[in-house]
């Protein structure tokens, strides 16, 4: 079908009849929309609009088409939705005589209120396409349903390898504090180590003062003070082993106050 030359053959005609869009479209039995669509090409009407078109047009549906040049005649080869209308009326009634129950009464569930459907939007609905279109859903949410499936099993998985990672460093923390814990140094033993470096440096420098002395007059004396030398450089060995261990006591105990 030629939307332009019917679109055309359309807007020449309303123009010769003195007619609105919106008096045609309510003659033909459709919207006003529908009718904007058709004269401007943009929409494809179906057979029964394009006879009450015609009809209402004074034409033939083969006119509106391009498939005759006479503007008047009878209309041919198409229906009207009149037409259609009462077509759906006889064969209600024959199915209706034929019982609810019956297998055309089975088949045609649905069939005519659609038909007139169809009728009233101007639109081309089947059954079979409502089928299809039902199964092809259907097929789509069954795949999506799997898909999700197994999105939320690989997430379980992943949970469950999370916890238990976390499990584990919980454990592995616990058991750091408890042997920090059984490590740890109480603080009487501190003071006293303390002490006892301090008392020992206070002994280095002692021998290391008497060793000097005694280096000293070794040598007035013309005496070897070599050994006097070597006790000198021992003891302020000591004193300074003595001295870096109470720093590191100083800086344990400033770390714990938090200096």
């Amino acid at each position: 079908m030629d939307n332009n030359n019917l679109s055309n053959r359309i807007a020449d005609l309303l123009k010769q009849r003195g007619m609105t869009q919106r008096e045609l479209a309510v003659k033909a039995g459709i919207t006003e929309k529908s009718m904007a669509g058709i004269v401007s090409g943009e929409r494809t009407p179906m057979g029964p609009t394009v006879a009450n078109i015609a009809n209402a047009l004074h034409t033939t549906p083969g006119y509106l088409l391009g498939k005759e040049e006479k503007k008047e005649e009878e209309m041919t080869g198409l229906t009207t939705k009149e037409q259609e209308r009462k077509a759906i009326q006889k064969i209600r009634k024959i199915v209706e005589e034929l019982g609810e129950n019956s297998y055309v009464g089975f088949a045609m569930d649905g069939v005519l209120e659609l038909a007139e459907k169809n009728i009233r939007d101007d639109t081309a609905y089947s059954m079979k396409k409502r089928a299809e279109i039902a199964w092809e859903r259907a097929d789509k949410a069954e795949k999506e349903n799997k898909n999700l499936k197994a999105e939320t099993e690989d997430l379980k998985k992943t949970v469950k390898k999370r916890r238990t990672t976390i499990s584990e460093l919980n454990t592995e923390l616990c058991n750091a504090r408890a042997k920090a814990k059984a490590n740890e140094v109480p603080e009487e033993l501190i003071q006293e180590m303390y002490c006892m470096a301090y008392d020992k440096e206070a002994e280095s420098i002692g021998k290391m003062e008497r060793a000097a002395d005694q280096m000293t007059e070794a040598t007035i004396a013309g005496e070897d003070a070599h050994g006097f030398a070597e006790e000198y450089k021992k003891q302020k060995e000591n004193r300074n082993r003595y001295r870096k261990v109470m720093e590191m006591l100083d800086q344990r105990e400033r770390r714990r106050a938090g200096r």
